[in-house]
């Protein structure tokens, strides 16, 4: 380690990139080893940074947040519901649909088919599927406005 410290006008040369590249790498050696220059060095820089101001969060603007993830929330499960009780329904209402007394009996007679419940079914399903799809429709509008 040198005996020379280096003064604020060195260190305000280096900073502004007035001094040569030797001097730049003789300087950084030296403040690897010398905590005074590099405690002048640091306080020097401390100087030039500038402060970021804090942005304080918008209330309103999270609440609106945590209540388009309610709606969401709520959307999503009514689809699931929506699917759990068409599964249910499909799976009680196949097997009456079709009269399999002909599978346990010897004879060929051709199963007899009603397929009204299930055309109800798939009404009923798909008119509140269109119901939600305006839903999520209005809101992604609702949401390009803002």
């Amino acid at each position: 380690m040198t005996d020379k410290h280096y003064n604020t006008t060195e260190i305000a040369a280096i900073n502004n990139n007035t001094c040569t590249i030797e001097e730049k790498i003789a300087f950084l050696e030296h403040i690897a080893q010398c905590t005074p220059c590099a405690e002048l060095f640091a306080a020097s820089l401390a100087e030039q940074l500038v402060e970021v101001p804090f942005k304080k969060p918008n209330p309103i603007r999270q609440l609106q947040i945590l209540h388009q993830r309610k709606v969401n929330q709520y959307l999503y499960n009514a689809k699931i519901l929506l699917a759990t009780v068409a599964a249910v329904a499909l799976v009680f209402t196949v097997p009456t649909q079709y009269n399999l007394s002909h599978l346990l009996s010897k004879t060929t007679s051709k199963p007899q088919t009603s397929i009204t419940a299930v055309q109800k079914y798939q009404r009923f399903f798909s008119s509140v599927s269109k119901k939600i799809n305006q839903i999520e429709v209005k809101q992604h509008d609702e949401k390009k406005e803002k």
